[in-house]
Protein backbone atom coordinates (compact mmCIF):
# COMPACT_ATOMS: atom_id res chain seq x y z
CA UNK A 1 0.00 0.00 0.00
CA UNK A 2 1.03 3.66 0.12
CA UNK A 3 2.52 3.19 3.58
CA UNK A 4 4.97 0.49 2.56
CA UNK A 5 3.01 -2.56 3.69
CA UNK A 6 2.71 -5.82 1.80
CA UNK A 7 -0.57 -7.71 2.12
CA UNK A 8 -1.14 -11.43 1.57
CA UNK A 9 -4.16 -13.71 1.65
CA UNK A 10 -3.67 -16.97 3.54
CA UNK A 11 -6.54 -19.12 2.33
CA UNK A 12 -5.54 -22.18 4.36
CA UNK A 13 -5.66 -20.25 7.64
CA UNK A 14 -8.55 -17.98 6.65
CA UNK A 15 -6.49 -14.86 7.26
CA UNK A 16 -5.36 -11.70 5.54
CA UNK A 17 -2.00 -10.53 6.86
CA UNK A 18 0.40 -7.68 6.27
CA UNK A 19 4.14 -7.17 6.51
CA UNK A 20 5.86 -3.84 7.04
CA UNK A 21 8.73 -3.26 4.62
CA UNK A 22 10.34 -0.84 7.04
CA UNK A 23 11.32 -3.87 9.10
CA UNK A 24 13.38 -5.12 6.17
CA UNK A 25 13.47 -8.56 4.63
CA UNK A 26 14.50 -11.14 7.19
CA UNK A 27 13.53 -14.44 8.72
CA UNK A 28 12.32 -12.50 11.74
CA UNK A 29 9.75 -10.53 9.78
CA UNK A 30 6.52 -10.68 11.75
CA UNK A 31 3.08 -10.83 10.24
CA UNK A 32 0.19 -8.74 11.43
CA UNK A 33 -3.25 -10.29 11.04
CA UNK A 34 -5.51 -7.64 9.53
CA UNK A 35 -8.65 -9.70 8.94
CA UNK A 36 -9.56 -13.29 9.77
CA UNK A 37 -12.57 -15.57 9.89
CA UNK A 38 -12.65 -15.44 13.70
CA UNK A 39 -13.54 -11.75 13.65
CA UNK A 40 -15.17 -11.34 10.22
CA UNK A 41 -17.69 -13.69 8.65
CA UNK A 42 -16.73 -12.26 5.25
CA UNK A 43 -13.37 -14.09 5.32
CA UNK A 44 -13.82 -17.54 3.78
CA UNK A 45 -10.69 -18.98 2.17
CA UNK A 46 -9.62 -15.60 0.75
CA UNK A 47 -8.02 -15.68 -2.69
CA UNK A 48 -7.11 -12.64 -4.77
CA UNK A 49 -6.40 -9.49 -2.78
CA UNK A 50 -6.03 -5.81 -3.66
CA UNK A 51 -5.64 -2.62 -1.63
CA UNK A 52 -5.97 1.11 -2.09
CA UNK A 53 -4.97 3.80 0.43
CA UNK A 54 -7.94 3.11 2.72
CA UNK A 55 -9.51 -0.25 1.88
CA UNK A 56 -8.69 -3.86 1.26
CA UNK A 57 -10.63 -5.91 -1.28
CA UNK A 58 -10.60 -9.67 -1.51
CA UNK A 59 -12.46 -12.54 -3.14
CA UNK A 60 -13.49 -15.70 -1.34
CA UNK A 61 -12.74 -19.13 -2.74
CA UNK A 62 -15.34 -20.85 -0.58
CA UNK A 63 -18.93 -20.02 0.37
CA UNK A 64 -18.95 -16.80 -1.59
CA UNK A 65 -22.72 -16.85 -1.85
CA UNK A 66 -22.89 -16.53 1.93
CA UNK A 67 -19.67 -14.75 2.93
CA UNK A 68 -19.41 -12.62 -0.19
CA UNK A 69 -17.81 -13.23 -3.55
CA UNK A 70 -16.07 -9.84 -3.33
CA UNK A 71 -15.55 -8.06 -0.01
CA UNK A 72 -14.48 -4.52 0.87
CA UNK A 73 -13.17 -3.58 4.32
CA UNK A 74 -11.62 -0.47 5.87
CA UNK A 75 -7.93 -1.10 6.40
CA UNK A 76 -7.87 0.38 9.90
CA UNK A 77 -4.65 -1.30 11.05
CA UNK A 78 -2.61 0.39 8.34
CA UNK A 79 -4.18 3.81 8.83
CA UNK A 80 -3.58 3.98 12.60
CA UNK A 81 -0.15 5.34 13.38
CA UNK A 82 0.78 3.51 16.56
CA UNK A 83 0.54 0.01 17.95
CA UNK A 84 -1.29 1.42 20.98
CA UNK A 85 -4.04 2.96 18.86
CA UNK A 86 -4.40 -0.29 16.95
CA UNK A 87 -4.85 -2.24 20.17
CA UNK A 88 -7.68 0.08 21.19
CA UNK A 89 -9.51 -0.46 17.93
CA UNK A 90 -12.18 -3.06 17.40
CA UNK A 91 -12.47 -5.29 14.33
CA UNK A 92 -15.90 -3.70 13.92
CA UNK A 93 -14.06 -0.66 12.53
CA UNK A 94 -13.21 -2.75 9.48
CA UNK A 95 -16.82 -2.15 8.40
CA UNK A 96 -16.60 -5.10 6.01
CA UNK A 97 -19.26 -5.23 3.32
CA UNK A 98 -19.93 -7.75 0.57
CA UNK A 99 -19.87 -5.91 -2.75
CA UNK A 100 -21.01 -9.04 -4.60
CA UNK A 101 -22.54 -12.38 -3.65
CA UNK A 102 -23.00 -13.94 -7.06
CA UNK A 103 -20.53 -16.86 -7.01
CA UNK A 104 -19.29 -19.41 -4.49
CA UNK A 105 -15.72 -19.41 -5.78
CA UNK A 106 -13.81 -16.40 -7.12
CA UNK A 107 -10.10 -16.27 -7.89
CA UNK A 108 -8.49 -12.90 -8.64
CA UNK A 109 -9.29 -9.23 -8.07
CA UNK A 110 -7.81 -5.91 -9.11
CA UNK A 111 -8.60 -2.24 -8.48
CA UNK A 112 -8.77 0.23 -11.36
CA UNK A 113 -9.67 3.68 -10.06
CA UNK A 114 -13.38 3.50 -9.21
CA UNK A 115 -13.84 0.01 -10.65
CA UNK A 116 -13.14 -3.46 -9.31
CA UNK A 117 -12.70 -6.52 -11.50
CA UNK A 118 -12.73 -10.10 -10.23
CA UNK A 119 -12.30 -13.43 -11.96
CA UNK A 120 -14.10 -16.73 -11.70
CA UNK A 121 -12.61 -20.22 -11.91
CA UNK A 122 -14.06 -20.60 -15.41
CA UNK A 123 -14.77 -18.21 -18.26
CA UNK A 124 -15.96 -15.06 -16.52
CA UNK A 125 -14.63 -11.72 -15.35
CA UNK A 126 -17.07 -9.56 -13.40
CA UNK A 127 -16.88 -5.86 -12.69
CA UNK A 128 -18.45 -3.81 -9.92
CA UNK A 129 -18.10 -0.23 -8.71
CA UNK A 130 -16.13 0.46 -5.53
CA UNK A 131 -19.20 2.13 -4.10
CA UNK A 132 -21.27 -0.97 -4.82
CA UNK A 133 -23.96 -1.98 -7.26
CA UNK A 134 -24.86 -5.03 -9.29
CA UNK A 135 -21.97 -7.07 -10.74
CA UNK A 136 -21.60 -6.81 -14.51
CA UNK A 137 -20.18 -9.51 -16.79
CA UNK A 138 -17.11 -8.00 -18.47
CA UNK A 139 -16.46 -11.17 -20.48
CA UNK A 140 -17.45 -14.83 -20.41
CA UNK A 141 -15.11 -15.91 -23.20
CA UNK A 142 -12.00 -16.91 -21.27
CA UNK A 143 -11.11 -20.47 -20.30
CA UNK A 144 -9.76 -20.31 -16.75
CA UNK A 145 -9.09 -16.68 -15.79
CA UNK A 146 -6.81 -16.21 -12.82
CA UNK A 147 -4.93 -13.11 -11.64
CA UNK A 148 -5.58 -9.62 -12.96
CA UNK A 149 -3.66 -6.35 -12.65
CA UNK A 150 -4.23 -2.70 -13.53
CA UNK A 151 -1.39 -0.76 -15.19
CA UNK A 152 -2.12 2.48 -13.31
CA UNK A 153 -3.47 4.15 -16.44
CA UNK A 154 -6.33 2.67 -18.47
CA UNK A 155 -5.67 -1.04 -19.03
CA UNK A 156 -6.35 -4.22 -17.06
CA UNK A 157 -4.42 -7.41 -17.80
CA UNK A 158 -5.76 -10.84 -16.96
CA UNK A 159 -4.08 -14.24 -16.99
CA UNK A 160 -5.89 -17.15 -18.64
CA UNK A 161 -4.18 -20.26 -17.37
CA UNK A 162 -5.69 -22.87 -19.68
CA UNK A 163 -5.23 -20.63 -22.72
CA UNK A 164 -1.58 -20.00 -21.79
CA UNK A 165 -2.16 -16.33 -22.50
CA UNK A 166 -2.40 -12.83 -21.04
CA UNK A 167 -5.30 -10.70 -22.25
CA UNK A 168 -6.07 -7.01 -21.78
CA UNK A 169 -9.06 -4.69 -21.84
CA UNK A 170 -9.78 -1.04 -21.26
CA UNK A 171 -10.60 -0.21 -17.63
CA UNK A 172 -11.52 3.45 -18.13
CA UNK A 173 -15.27 2.93 -18.41
CA UNK A 174 -17.78 5.19 -16.69
CA UNK A 175 -20.44 2.52 -16.89
CA UNK A 176 -19.40 -1.11 -16.56
CA UNK A 177 -20.26 -3.23 -19.59
CA UNK A 178 -19.06 -6.17 -21.66
CA UNK A 179 -15.83 -5.49 -23.54
CA UNK A 180 -13.70 -7.05 -26.25
CA UNK A 181 -10.47 -8.52 -24.91
CA UNK A 182 -7.18 -8.43 -26.80
CA UNK A 183 -4.44 -11.02 -26.51
CA UNK A 184 -1.28 -9.35 -25.21
CA UNK A 185 1.21 -12.20 -24.96
CA UNK A 186 1.42 -16.00 -24.82
CA UNK A 187 2.75 -17.49 -21.58
CA UNK A 188 2.67 -21.10 -20.42
CA UNK A 189 0.46 -21.74 -17.37
CA UNK A 190 -0.10 -18.03 -16.70
CA UNK A 191 -1.48 -17.46 -13.22
CA UNK A 192 -0.46 -14.52 -11.00
CA UNK A 193 0.01 -11.15 -12.61
CA UNK A 194 1.50 -7.79 -11.59
CA UNK A 195 2.54 -4.63 -13.39
CA UNK A 196 5.53 -2.61 -12.22
CA UNK A 197 6.34 0.85 -13.55
CA UNK A 198 9.61 2.69 -12.96
CA UNK A 199 8.08 6.00 -13.98
CA UNK A 200 5.33 8.04 -12.29
CA UNK A 201 1.83 7.78 -13.65
CA UNK A 202 1.92 11.35 -14.94
CA UNK A 203 4.60 10.45 -17.47
CA UNK A 204 4.13 8.57 -20.72
CA UNK A 205 1.85 5.55 -20.14
CA UNK A 206 3.57 2.20 -20.32
CA UNK A 207 2.30 -0.24 -22.91
CA UNK A 208 2.75 -3.94 -22.32
CA UNK A 209 1.90 -4.70 -25.95
CA UNK A 210 4.99 -2.79 -27.04
CA UNK A 211 7.15 -4.69 -24.51
CA UNK A 212 8.42 -1.46 -22.98
CA UNK A 213 11.66 -1.89 -21.06
CA UNK A 214 10.13 0.03 -18.16
CA UNK A 215 7.34 -2.49 -17.66
CA UNK A 216 7.94 -5.64 -15.70
CA UNK A 217 5.37 -8.41 -15.99
CA UNK A 218 5.56 -10.97 -13.22
CA UNK A 219 4.03 -14.30 -14.11
CA UNK A 220 3.87 -16.76 -11.25
CA UNK A 221 3.19 -20.41 -11.98
CA UNK A 222 0.85 -22.04 -9.51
Amino acid sequence: DDLGNIFAADSARNKIVKYNLEQGASDNQTEDVVFDSASLSQVSSPGGLAVDPFHAYWVNQQKGLQAGSLVKAFNWKSRSSTAESQDLMSPDLANAVSLAQNADQSVGVCVALGNLFYTQSKSVIYGVKKIGGSPVTITDRLKTPRGCAWDGDSTVYVADRSANSIYSFSSSMQELSAVQLSKTVDYQDAFGLAVFSASPRSQQPLLLSSLSALLLLLLLQH
